[in-house]
Parts: C-alpha cells; structure tokens; sequence
C-alpha cells in the first residue's frame, strides 16, 4: 500500500518523503526480523551439531546465543536439556571409571571382598556391571585354586603318611604309587585346562581392546568430518551475510542520493521563486518612488511651464540579487546512510 501510494504523489513532495521513509523504516524492521530469525536458526543447528559430535561446550554456548535471541524459543530449552543429560551422563561414566580402577588395584592387592564391595555401592550400577562380575568371577578362580592348592597339600599330607605306613608293604606301596601318578596326570590335566581358559581371557580381552580402538578411532574420524562440514557452511553463510550487507548498503545509498537529489531540487525551485518575487517587488518600488517624483516635480513647476514627462521604469533592470540558497552537503558515499 505504501509503494502504491508512494508512486502516486509527485516526488519532490514533502508527502513523497514522508511515504519514502516510511518504506525504508518497513524494510529496515524486516530485515532485522530476517537476520534474527537466520541468527537462530544458526545457533540451532550449531547447536545440534555440537551435540551430536560430543562438543558440550560449544553447544551450550549456541544455545546461549539461540537464547539470547529467543529467551522462550522451546528446541533450544531442550537442546539444552540434551547438554545437561550428556554432560551428568559423562561425569557418572567419569565416576565409574575411577571407581573400576581402584576396586581393580584393591584387588590386585588382595582386597577382594572390599573391591567388590566397592563396586557394589556405586550407583548407576549398570555402569560397573561388567567389571564387578569380571571381579566376582576372578574371586570365585581364587578360592576354587586356593581350595585346590589346600586339597593337594592335605593329600600330600595324607599321602607321605600312608607310604610311611605301607613302607613294608609293597603291595600297598605299589597302589600308593598308581594312585600317585594318576592324581599327578588329573593334575597336568586341569592345569593345561585353566591355562588354555585363561589363553581364551587374554584373546578375549585383546580383541574387545581392538575393537574399542577401531571404534575410538572411526568416531574421531567421523567428528573431525562434521566439524569441517560445519566449518565449510559458517564461511558459506558469512560470505552470504557479507554480500547481503554490502547489497544493503549500496540500496542506502542509492536512495539517500535520490533522497538529496529530491531535496537540491525543491531547493533550488524556492530559491527562484524567492529571486523573482524580490525582483518584482524591487521593480514595483522603483516605479512607485518615479511616479512620486513626476509628480512633485510637476507640482513645483510654474503655471505656464510644460509638463514634465515621468520617466518610465527600465523594464530591462537586473533585479537585486539575493543570497543564493546554501545547498546540502552530499552524502558520504562510503558510509551507509543511518537509519
């Protein structure tokens, strides 16, 4: 409607002007609401890719901004609900790494009742479900070898006091003997057995090893992709965002030009309406003051003398001059006009 009417009205109208700036001030706010809508849509996503490659703090600082923008815009409350659930979910996986590391020294220093103890306290226990049962297992390993190792002691025991009793018997002796060999080869037995048990630990736990370092290494990769990714779209957008400035800047200055070009001429029109009206009015006076003196003259003059002819007005009199009109300095080309 503003455009409609704008063209409507001659444009050296005080009106036109009027209509003008009342444009410019609609663009301006729309503009602004443009820019800060884009503003917030950026620090969203900023945000959201800052999540999703484990970059807290940069994405706290976006919703801050997104927040600054919008204090009530509900995606970023909730962004920032997602930073403070990740951020309390890597402190607890920061507490149950500690605490698997000192039950496993207390451990490995003989406390096993008090490390699994310790592991049993903490809380989310799904953290340290793993190590408490590995721990729990091992223990159960001890004691069954602990109690092995006591059973063959008191064999032991029980064996060189029956070869001391069958001594004189070699019947008895013989059988003492068979009986020893067997145990010695169930032995052998179980020893190949846990060693081949313990063989399959080891690999186990060198392969879980290998695959958390094949994982650990494809997440790096993938995080250092999306953050050149985002890296690549901020400078597309600032150059976007520059070039969108510098379109402004010359559509200000185009218009405060025709603006001031408007007004030079307006200007120069009152002035030569004023330069005729003075001289109008100087030709008007110098008319009015001959015709008084004729007629003075004439009144001096004896009875029988002839008239005097008045002089008539030069009709090719410059008329006085007046002060041109000062003109406006011309807008700076290279600074954008002020709102």
């Amino acid at each position: 409607m503003l455009v409609g009417r704008a063209e409507s009205l001659a444009p050296s109208s005080p009106e036109a002007a009027a209509v003008r700036a009342q444009l410019d001030e609609a663009r301006r706010h729309l503009a602004e609401q443009q820019a800060r809508a884009k503003a917030l849509e950026t620090a969203l996503a900023a945000a959201r890719d800052g999540l999703a490659a484990g970059s807290l703090d940069a994405a706290s600082a976006r919703v801050d901004e997104a927040l600054a923008i919008d204090a009530d815009n509900a995606q970023a409350r909730d962004i920032q609900s997602e930073i403070a659930a990740a951020r309390q979910r890597a402190a607890d996986q920061a507490r149950a790494r500690e605490t698997v590391q000192k039950a496993r020294e207390q451990f490995a220093s003989s406390q096993h009742a008090e490390a699994i103890a310790l592991l049993e306290r903490f809380q989310p226990a799904a953290l340290v479900a793993d190590p408490l049962s590995e721990l729990r297992i091992e223990r159960r390993e001890i004691e069954r070898l602990w109690k092995e190792k006591e059973a063959a002691r008191q064999a032991e025991e029980r064996r060189k006091a029956e070869d001391a009793r069958l001594a004189e018997e070699a019947r008895k002796a013989e059988e003492a003997r068979l009986a020893e060999e067997a145990r010695k080869a169930e032995e052998a037995r179980l020893a190949e057995e846990a060693r081949k048990a313990e063989e399959a630990r080891l690999a186990e736990e060198a392969r879980k090893a290998e695959e958390a370092r094949r994982a650990e290494e494809a997440r790096k990769t993938e995080a250092a992709r999306k953050a050149e990714e985002a890296r690549k779209e901020e400078a597309r957008r600032a150059e976007a965002a520059r070039k969108k400035e510098i379109r402004q800047a010359d559509e200000a200055r185009k218009a405060a030009d025709a603006r001031n070009a408007a007004e030079r001429a307006e200007a120069e029109a009152a002035a030569r309406r004023q330069r005729q009206a003075e001289a109008k009015r100087a030709a008007d006076e110098k008319r009015a003051a001959d015709e008084r003196r004729a007629a003075d003259e004439n009144v001096r003059l004896p009875k029988n003398a002839p008239p005097r002819k008045s002089v008539p007005p030069t009709r090719n009199a410059p008329p006085p001059r007046s002060a041109p009109p000062r003109r406006s300095a011309p807008p700076n080309r290279l600074m954008p006009p002020s709102a």
